[in-house]
C-alpha cells in the first residue's frame, strides 16, 4: 500500500518560548539539527519509504528552505493543528479523488525513519479503521529516551504516550465534531470531558480501562472508528516541545547521522 502524506509544520512560537532564538523567523518546524531545518529530516524520511506516494507540507511560508521533488503542495498556515491537517487532506482528496488513507504527520518529528514510516503503513493497511493512532509504551521510550519528559497515560494493562505521526481516512475530513472536539482535547482536560463524558474521564484518571476499552469507548464517544498501533519506535513520540527534547533529538540524530557515516 502506497499514500500520500501531509506534514503539519505550521506554528510560530512566541517571544519568550525557550526554543524562540533558536528558530528561523519563530517557525519551531525550522529548527536546525545536523546542518537543515528539523521539519527537512520528517520530509526525508516520508520520501525515502517505498509507502509514500505526493508529499503536502502545510503551514510554512514559500521562502521555507524546505525541499524535495517529492513535495507536490506547499499550504499556507491554517490557524490550528487539526486545521492544518483537515487543509492537507482536502488538497490530496481534491488532487487524487481515489485516494481513502493518507498519512499525516508532525513537522517538529525529526527522528524517524523510512522504516519506521512503512510499519506504520504496513500496520493500518491489515484493517479497515478510521484512525490509526500510534501510541508508544512507557517502558519503550526509556530504553531510547530515558529522559523523555514526554507525558504518559496510565491505563490498567500499559503506560503509554502518544505518537505523532498516523493514518486517517479522508472520510473524516466533513466530520467537523471530530476535528473540533480533537482541537479541544488537546487544550483541556475539561473540554476532554465534554467530549468524551465525565465517566469516560473517570475511568482514565482512576486507570480503570484498559488500552482495547479505552479504544472502543472514545470510537463509539465520537463516532469513528479507531485503532491504536502499538509502536516499537520511541522516536514516533519524540516531537519536540521543550529545550530538553529539542537537544535530546537532536543528539539522537548527530550519532545515527555519525553512524551512517562511518
Amino acid at each position: 500500500m502506497k499514500l500520500d502524506a501531509l506534514v503539519a509544520a505550521g506554528g510560530k512560537l512566541r517571544r519568550g518560548d525557550p526554543l524562540y532564538a533558536q528558530a528561523p523567523d519563530g517557525f519551531k518546524a525550522l529548527l536546525p539539527i545536523g546542518g537543515k531545518p528539523m521539519v527537512q529530516w520528517v520530509v526525508d524520511a516520508l520520501a525515502a519509504s517505498p509507502r509514500v506516494g505526493k508529499i503536502v507540507l502545510v503551514g510554512l511560508p514559500d521562502k521555507a528552505p524546505v525541499r524535495h521533488p517529492a513535495i507536490a503542495a506547499r499550504l499556507p498556515e491554517h490557524g490550528s493543528l487539526f486545521r492544518n491537517i483537515r487543509a492537507g487532506g482536502e488538497w490530496i482528496l481534491d488532487n487524487n479523488p481515489s485516494a481513502q488513507l493518507i498519512i499525516s504527520a508532525s513537522g517538529d518529528l525529526p527522528a524517524i525513519t523510512p522504516e519506521m514510516v512503512e510499519w506504520v503503513v504496513d500496520a493500518a493497511g491489515r484493517s479497515e479503521y478510521d484512525l490509526y493512532y500510534v501510541v508508544i509504551p512507557k517502558a519503550t521510550m526509556e530504553v531510547s529516551f530515558p529522559d523523555s519528559r514526554r507525558s504518559f497515560a496510565h491505563l490498567r494493562d500499559c503506560t503509554l504516550c502518544g505518537g505523532d505521526l498516523h493514518v486517517l481516512r479522508l472520510s473524516l475530513l466533513p466530520n467537523a465534531y471530530f476535528w473540533e472536539g480533537m482541537h479541544a482535547a488537546r487544550k483541556s482536560i475539561l473540554r476532554m470531558a465534554v467530549l468524551l463524558g465525565m465517566d469516560m474521564l473517570f475511568l482514565l484518571v482512576f486507570r480503570m480501562l484498559t488500552l482495547a476499552e479505552a479504544q472502543r469507548r472514545v470510537s463509539e464517544r465520537i463516532g469513528i472508528r479507531g485503532r491504536a498501533i502499538v509502536s516499537p519506535f520511541a522516536e514516533l513520540g519524540m516531537d519536540v516541545d521543550t529545550p530538553h527534547q529539542y537537544d535530546l533529538v537532536r543528539i539522537a540524530i548527530e550519532r545515527r547521522s555519525l553512524v551512517q557515516t562511518s
